[in-house]
């Protein structure tokens, strides 16, 4: 049953009880003065209800107009304290729901932008009332729930970067044991390739040092606190270091068309980035 329901059953029982009272209290009364005075004082006057009845009848029809006009009079007054009543609890129904409807209405469209996922507009209620501390209530639920999803943001994001990062420690270690099984079964005959060899799995263990560092600086701090050092890089000399390790295994690099400009980036992210595409490009690029 709605609220607006509830009143007007309220309203209405608000009329009937005291209309219901007033008829039994009626009816008592007549009742106990009919007794009062056929027991009590009609004996004291030497009279009977007959005689009453007789002297009633007697006035009666003297005061016949004035008897309809005291039925009328009370017939109207009758209706105007049903009227008044009735217009007083419809106007203070109206009222009050008027006050409950729109902090109802503000409560409702605030909860509906939590359920739509916006978590930016507070439903804001300033009116000191009942209302005001559910809608404080759900503003601070908003609060949290916003709190909660961003820490869920950046926790999975921090567990996606740690998993590149680990995904990017396969290409040095590959690299590494590529070199070792060179040297181990006998590729590298002479001392310059040998020595070729030991220089690149020196340079990839020093790669994977760098990798299993920054892997363990993430996973102690969180994703606002991600140790990055900017600095100025000259795009074409950062990426010929890079090629220069890659041309070492065997790997044609031709950086052609490099823009001869300067950025800020960190130096350890960029060079893995172009380790990483061009690892790509010698595992699944055409042979």
């Amino acid at each position: 049953m709605t609220i607006r329901k509830r009143l007007a059953r309220s309203n209405l029982i608000m009329i009937l009880i005291p209309m219901a009272i007033a008829a039994a209290l009626l009816l008592l009364g007549g009742g106990l003065a009919v007794l009062l005075l056929k027991r009590v004082y009609l004996p004291r006057l030497g009279l009977s209800m007959a005689a009453l009845h007789e002297t009633g009848e007697q006035l009666e029809a003297a005061f016949d107009g004035a008897k309809t006009i005291a039925a009328i009079y009370g017939g109207t007054v009758i209706l105007a304290l049903l009227a008044a009543s009735g217009f007083t609890n419809l106007y203070l129904t109206k009222h009050l729901f008027r006050h409950i409807q729109k902090p109802l209405d503000i409560l409702v469209s605030g909860v509906k932008r939590i359920q739509e996922g916006n978590l930016d507009a507070p439903i804001g209620y300033v009116v000191p009332d009942e209302f005001k501390p559910a809608c404080d209530a759900v503003d601070e639920m908003a609060a949290r729930l916003k709190t909660s999803l961003e820490a869920q943001s950046r926790q999975q994001q921090k567990q996606e970067l740690i998993a590149g990062m680990s995904h990017d420690l396969k290409s040095p270690l590959t690299s590494i044991r590529a070199y070792t099984e060179g040297l181990l079964d006998g590729v590298a005959k002479d001392e310059q390739t040998q020595a070729r060899y030991l220089q690149t799995i020196y340079a990839k263990e020093t790669e994977l040092e760098t990798l299993v560092n920054r892997l363990f600086s993430f996973a102690k701090l969180d994703l606002s606190e991600a140790p990055a050092k900017s600095e100025a890089l000259e795009i074409s000399g950062t990426f010929a270091e890079v090629a220069a390790g890659f041309e070492a295994e065997g790997l044609d690099v031709r950086l052609d068309d490099l823009p001869d400009e300067t950025v800020m980036a960190d130096r350890e992210l960029l060079s893995r980035c172009m380790s990483n595409l061009l690892d790509n490009s010698r595992k699944y690029g055409a042979s």
